[in-house]
């Protein structure tokens, strides 16, 4: 029925070009599953070998088939859980590269007086940790201080280039940068001590956001705290670390985000290099607990300025640009106090910032897993993939209390209704005559089996319905007007619009 109403808006709006998306029925339970047994939200997604991989949030990774369903030939039953004993891995990131996986953040101790430490963790496709890499696949490292590695890069030889952290009591945070080799030692030809800090400014407080492979070179996006303000930092450097001089002032560039240190914390997250030109970064401000909001914003480097495109959901915000130039994004709503009530989101924006409001609902589609009443369903998407086909994978958390299975990893799958018609229009059936008065014949279809025929009218109420592979109907009780069938075959549903005279 759903799938019917989202047609008939299609139809009635059909003037009006756009994308209505629809949920697709090959995918769990027409088209949207939840899964109780994994109750993680992941923050990053990868689609190889028609499966997906969801890195979680908290020590594991998960493997789907194409349907939804847990891939077991994965690890332990479609999940690796890589965690050793009073440790929690905080996953920062991933990155997938010749058939493995590599998860790297920050490991947190149940004992609060052992300083936290950045991991690497190796895995294959298959849901193996890879012996060859650190001790059994995982790599820890402590520099003294407070750890944590943000991102990394792969390099051509297997080499991995890192960037994050480093805090200690008697300092304040610097901007790190390591380089292992492909088994996870140390490459001591880039640094005796395992890493570099990198600076932009004097007494500054830095970090490091990301790593880019960049005009031959690299790029490390930061941001870093001082006197005068919060800056948004741009270092290019060789692979040995070292700076390239003539980027900038002696390999830094640096643009202002806010002027003044102390009124407001600003954070950057989540930088894409979209091309050579164009940094889009996510940007997390707080002036106090009622003043807190996230943005998406665009650094040009050829004119050194900084603009605002469009805002970012609060909580878990993902996003992502396509080919054409659009904007994606997805997360929730802020929530302080339960029971929360909320949706499954995904914004489709111009690349200007402004809502595309030739997809879905004015460039926003939602999904709500269970219904409002009695009691809310607080649901939280995460992440999206964006299919080749323009098909669309979403996932994140579903919470509902008293449903049977209502709470765990929420998950649907999404296509376009024009694009579904379009790629049905060669084997279309031909209905006759139309308009019509008495009887319908199907022609033009004697090499398919009609599993049913149904009629709706333009408010989505079934009025007809003929089971079987009939190839004549008699619709002489229906009341002139117009209607949608629904002709069925084993391999796709057919929509056709019929006038009844």
């Amino acid at each position: 029925m759903k799938t019917i109403l989202v047609y008939i808006v299609f139809l009635i709006s059909f003037i009006c070009v756009g994308q209505n998306m629809y949920l697709d029925s090959t995918f769990g339970n027409s088209g949207t599953k939840v899964d109780g047994s994994i109750n993680n939200a992941p923050i990053n997604i990868y689609f190889e070998n028609n499966n997906y991989f969801l890195i979680n949030y908290n020590n594991s990774i998960v493997c789907l088939n194409y349907d939804g369903s847990k891939n077991v030939n994965f690890a332990n039953n479609g999940i690796l859980i890589f965690n050793g004993t009073n440790e929690t891995f905080l996953t920062k990131g991933s990155k997938y590269w010749n058939g493995f996986f590599y998860i790297f953040g920050q490991v947190v101790y149940s004992n609060s007086s052992i300083s936290k430490d950045f991991f690497i963790v190796k895995i294959s496709s298959s849901g193996i940790l890879d012996a060859s890499f650190g001790s059994n696949g995982v790599v820890k490292q402590d520099f003294g201080g407070d750890e944590v590695l943000n991102d990394i890069l792969i390099l051509d030889d297997g080499k991995i280039f890192g960037t994050g952290s480093k805090y200690t009591s008697t300092s304040s945070t610097k901007l790190l940068l390591t380089k292992y080799n492909t088994n996870g030692t140390f490459d001591i030809n880039f640094d005796t001590n395992g890493y570099k800090i990198l600076t932009a400014n004097p007494n500054e407080s830095s970090y490091g956001i990301n790593l880019f492979n960049f005009e031959n070179n690299f790029l490390v996006v930061g941001k870093s705290s001082f006197s005068l303000g919060h800056n948004l930092v741009l270092i290019k450097i060789d692979s040995n670390g070292n700076y390239i001089s003539n980027f900038g002032i002696n390999g830094v560039k640096q643009s202002q985000i806010a002027s003044n240190p102390t009124t407001a914390s600003y954070t950057v997250f989540n930088a894409s290099l979209v091309n050579e030109n164009d940094l889009y970064f996510g940007l997390y401000f707080a002036a106090s607990f009622s003043s807190q909001n996230k943005t998406l914003r665009k650094y040009n480097f050829i004119t050194d300025s900084i603009v605002d495109i469009c805002s970012l959901p609060y909580t878990s915000p993902f996003f992502s640009i396509d080919n054409n130039q659009k904007i994606y994004t997805t997360g929730a709503s802020r929530c302080d106090s339960g029971p929360c009530s909320r949706d499954f989101n995904l914004f489709r924006k111009e690349i200007s910032g402004s809502a595309d409001n030739t997809f879905a609902t004015n460039g926003t589609y939602s999904y709500r897993f269970f219904p409002s009443n009695p009691t809310p369903s607080d649901d939280t998407s995460t992440l999206f993939y964006l299919h080749s086909d323009g098909k669309i994978f979403m996932a994140g958390r579903a919470f509902h209390p008293y449903k049977v299975n209502g709470t765990g990893l929420g998950m649907l799958r999404i296509g376009d209704v024009s694009l579904s018609l379009q790629n049905n229009e060669i084997d279309k059936p031909l209905v006759i005559p139309n308009p019509v008065k008495d009887e319908l014949s199907i022609e033009n279809f004697d090499n398919k089996i009609i599993k049913d025929i149904k009629i709706f009218d333009l408010l989505g109420k079934q009025v007809f319905i003929s089971i079987g592979d009939i190839k004549k109907i008699n619709v002489s009780s229906l009341q002139e007007g117009v209607y949608i069938a629904e002709i069925k075959t084993n391999e796709f549903s057919y929509f056709i619009k019929i006038i009844k005279k």
